[in-house]
This record gives structure tokens, C-alpha cells and sequence, in this order.
């Protein structure tokens, strides 16, 4: 689906972003990360796939995660707009044509070493086989050939697998060439005209969306958010695939906050009582009005019974629990 490219760009414009920092801070550029900005902007820069991919995300997608996701993309440009306007003149002026250059060249010396290999073998080969060839006019045994074939097969076959070296490092050669060609452009400032492109795009739904809240406002109560972002994806870090099904952080952060969502949080096998415990530490967080009402909430949305969670949810930090309950209640006193 298209609406999938907005949850991936936001990732891609944070490691650009940590990219930045570390050339800027470091004071040179390397070819790894010039290929990565190149490979950024070739896969950003079609702005109208873009804008599709919105439009399918406010269709497709609950108004709370389609803010959530637009409001985190326009986060990662507004940083990686400031990271350029701040550092322009040294990041325009990287030579991006030495850099790729180097990486072109980065087999030179092995490729020289090699073919100095190459022709000393060659020269005892050529004299090998002039010998042969000279036996032909002169009185010699059969074991005098026959020993001097043996040393002109033994000759070309030494030749053959450093030439067949030689020919690797070309080829080495070639790919690195055709790499470095691929990225010779210096694209800070291009990305930079990406980033008000895609900011543009984005102002004009995030207005739209919120227009549209405000008209509902009047007909529906807004959600009530108990946990912050900050909390659940700490917990997400942990616990997803583990104690409970694999879900996008988006609809996890959504089901912990009772929020209409596609997808429903599930407890994994064998997993309902460290969840127990997991619910316990989070009602501990909310007012006391709060927390029985989320509580109970949590408890049917989930499928655990009652009776089950009250007998259940100190078992992680009883006076004996098992290693895998030991080891989620320290993760958790990390976390909480």
C-alpha cells in the first residue's frame, strides 16, 4: 500500500538527519554516506508519489495515527531544514567529486602491485616457452622435453591464476567506478528544496485534518490520551513480539490508550501474566477515578478475566518467581 511510504520516509529522514550531525561534526564526508544522501533523495525526490501516499494515509488510516505520522514527518524535515540552513556553506562546499573520485581509485595500488605480480610471471613464462620452441632446431632428449614442458604448464598455469587476480581487482574496479559515478552530485542543497516541497504537501492536509477535527469537536468528545508516546514506545521496545503479538507501534500506543484502532492488541502465549503485571504498573500511573475505569477497560479489550489479573499480577515480583518473570519486572523498573 502506498500510506506504507510515510511510515517509512519518517525512519529514513532520522537516520539522514543523525547523517548530518556526524559529517558536520566530524568536518569531512565519506563515499558510504555520500551514497546514502544520494540514495535518500533518489528515493524521495518523486514528490507526486508522495502526496498519493497522503491522501491514501487520511483515507485509509484512523485521523489520530495519519496526525501522528504527518506530524512526525514534518518534525524530521523541520530538523533536517535547520541541521542544512545552519551548516549551509560547508555542507554546499563538500567536494563531492574528489570524494567519489577516491572511492573510484580505491583499488589503484592493489591493482598496480598486482600487475607488477603479473608481468614477472609472464617474463618466466615468455622465456619458458621460447626454450621450448628453440628445442625444435637443436639435438635434445625426450626427457629434456618432456621436463621442460612440464616447467612451461606449470609456468602458464602460475600465470594464469594471477592474471585471473589481476582481473578481479579490475572488476572491483569497474563496480566502484560505477558506484562513485552514481553519486557525484552534491545534493544538500536539493534536498533542502525537497524538504519545503514535501513541507508544503504536508501543511495542506495537516490543515485539512484539523479543520475537520474542529467540525467534530462539536459532535464528539474528544479521546482521552493516558499514556504519553515517550511511555508506550519504551514499553513497545520490549514487549512487542513478546508478550504480546507483533503490532506497529502506532496501533500499540492506540490499544494501551483505549483509542479506536484496525488492529487489537493480542497477549501471546504463555504471556497473561507478566501482561497482569504490565497493566498494574500503568494503572499506577492514573488518578485513582482513572484508573479502575481504564483498567477494567484494558482487562476486557485484552480477554483476561478479572479474578485472573487480581490473583496473578504480583506474581513478577512474588518472593520466588521464575527468571523470565524476574528478568520482565527488572525491564520494567527500568522502564517505569
Amino acid at each position: 500500500m502506498k500510506d506504507r511510504r510515510i511510515a517509512t520516509i519518517i525512519p529514513k529522514y532520522g537516520e539522514l538527519n543523525r547523517l548530518y550531525k556526524t559529517i558536520i561534526e566530524r568536518g569531512f564526508l565519506y563515499f558510504d554516506e555520500q551514497e546514502s544522501i544520494t540514495n535518500f533523495y533518489r528515493g524521495a525526490k518523486d514528490v507526486g508519489e508522495l502526496e498519493l501516499s497522503v491522501v491514501e494515509l487520511m483515507i485509509s488510516a484512523d485521523k489520530s495515527i495519519s496526525s501522528v505520522l504527518l506530524k512526525s514527518l514534518k518534525k524530521e524535515i523541520e530538523a533536517n531544514r535547520l541541521l542544512y540552513l545552519a551548516n549551509r556553506v560547508f555542507l554546499d562546499n563538500l567536494d563531492t567529486e574528489k570524494v567519489c573520485f577516491a572511492y573510484a581509485k580505491r583499488f589503484d595500488r592493489q591493482i598496480d602491485n598486482q600487475m607488477t605480480v603479473v608481468r614477472e610471471y609472464s617474463k618466466d613464462l615468455r622465456e619458458v616457452n621460447n626454450s621450448l620452441e628453440a628445442m625444435a632446431y637443436k639435438e635434445h632428449t625426450q626427457d629434456e622435453e618432456d621436463l621442460l614442458q612440464r616447467k612451461y604448464d606449470q609456468y602458464k598455469k602460475e600465470y594464469e591464476e594471477q592474471r585471473a587476480k589481476l582481473n578481479n581487482w579490475y572488476t572491483l574496479q569497474k563496480k566502484a567506478a560505477e558506484e562513485a559515478l552514481k553519486c557525484v552530485t552534491n545534493l544538500f542543497s536539493s534536498i533542502n528544496d525537497l524538504n519545503e516541497k514535501i513541507s508544503l504537501i504536508i501543511e495542506k492536509y495537516l490543515i485539512q485534518e484539523e479543520t475537520v477535527e474542529i467540525q467534530e469537536e462539536t459532535e464528539t468528545p474528544s479521546l482521552v490520551t493516558y499514556f504519553p508516546e515517550r511511555l508506550t514506545s519504551s514499553l513497545y521496545k520490549i514487549c512487542n513480539g513478546e508478550q504480546f503479538e507483533e503490532i506497529s507501534e502506532i496501533y500499540f500506543h492506540a490499544n494501551l490508550n483505549l483509542h479506536p484502532c484496525e488492529k487489537q492488541l493480542r497477549v501471546r502465549a504463555k504471556e497473561k501474566i507478566r501482561v497482569c503485571y504490565l497493566i498494574y504498573l500503568l494503572g499506577e500511573r492514573l488518578s485513582k477515578d482513572q484508573r479502575e475505569e481504564w483498567k477494567d477497560a484494558i482487562l476486557q479489550q485484552l480477554e483476561i478475566d478479572t479474578s485472573y489479573y487480581k490473583s496473578k499480577y504480583k506474581e513478577p515480583v512474588s518472593d520466588f518467581p521464575s527468571d523470565s518473570n524476574q528478568k520482565f519486572a527488572e525491564e520494567m523498573a527500568n522502564i517505569f
